[in-house]
């Protein structure tokens, strides 16, 4: 059996209601009884991933969030893996305010917009309301993450060269992320594989979408959601029958980990 199972959380755990089903949460819970610890490995800021850590009893580990920018360990303290350097964090923001472009910016336990009137709906369902604030962007000291919108194709053309030197990923709703170059959901779990002594071929991992792909590469076993993007859809080992809104964690887990056939059929 492996011993651990890497789990995306937006449109892969988390429904379109962004709730995880009760199912979900009875065969995770069964998983790491049967000795399997199960990280959650998302592009959520700490308090848009905490309530569910808590609904799944997983407070006793490391997690990652911020797409691998920020370790979450409720057991010690949270880590910073590598800010945007200041420099090109400037260079950016005030490029994007001179194209009164739509911007995000991660800081310590949330997100700082200054103006976000299409980002602010799809970002704040993510990470919740109460941690998505107005503010001055320039006063963030550490930032390891950007996003900002993207009208249409050639838009995000143009927006991936203004920075070639980092990591480009894009999510639904328009959104597109920016990290510094080697940060990603592959390095922020590499990181909590390293702290708990787990080699990656007794890893496996689902997910959805471009920010996954690294992920996708790097563990043994990789598991694609139905409604995943054409990124996660090309390089993931199993596409599965289910959909973010069909149980797909419990179907993962009884049919190709736990193998329960009888527990299958219930869900």
């Amino acid at each position: 059996m492996i011993k651990l199972l890497a789990v995306d959380l937006d449109d892969t755990l988390a429904n379109d209601k962004h709730e995880i089903s009760k199912a979900d949460i009875k065969a995770i819970k069964e998983l790491t009884k049967a000795g399997v610890m199960v990280v959650i490995d998302s592009g959520r800021s700490e308090f848009g991933i905490k309530r569910h850590l808590e609904e799944l009893d997983l407070m006793g580990h490391a997690h990652v969030a911020v797409n691998g920018g920020v370790i979450l360990d409720y057991t010690s303290e949270n880590k910073v893996i590598k800010p945007i350097e200041k420099s090109v964090f400037d260079y950016m923001t005030n490029k994007f305010r001179k194209q009164k472009r739509e911007f995000m910016a991660y800081r310590d336990g949330g997100l700082t917009y200054e103006f976000a009137p299409r980002l602010y709906v799809p970002v704040s369902g993510f990470h919740g309301a109460e941690n998505v604030t107005k503010g001055d962007i320039s006063k963030i000291e550490e930032c390891p993450r950007l996003n900002t919108y993207y009208s249409d194709e050639e838009d995000l053309k143009y927006l991936r060269s203004i920075c070639p030197d980092g990591y480009w990923s894009t999510a639904n709703s328009h959104i597109l992320d920016y990290m510094p170059n080697g940060v990603n959901k592959w390095s922020g779990l590499k990181y909590v594989l390293d702290m708990y002594g787990i080699d990656k071929k007794d890893v496996w991992c689902i997910g959805d979408q471009e920010s996954d792909i690294e992920m996708f590469k790097n563990c043994a076993k990789s598991f694609a959601v139905s409604n995943c993007d054409d990124f996660a859809r090309k390089t993931a080992d199993v596409i599965l029958p289910r959909s973010n809104n069909e149980n797909p964690a419990s179907y993962l887990i009884y049919k190709y980990i736990l193998k329960d056939e009888e527990k299958l059929k219930t869900v």
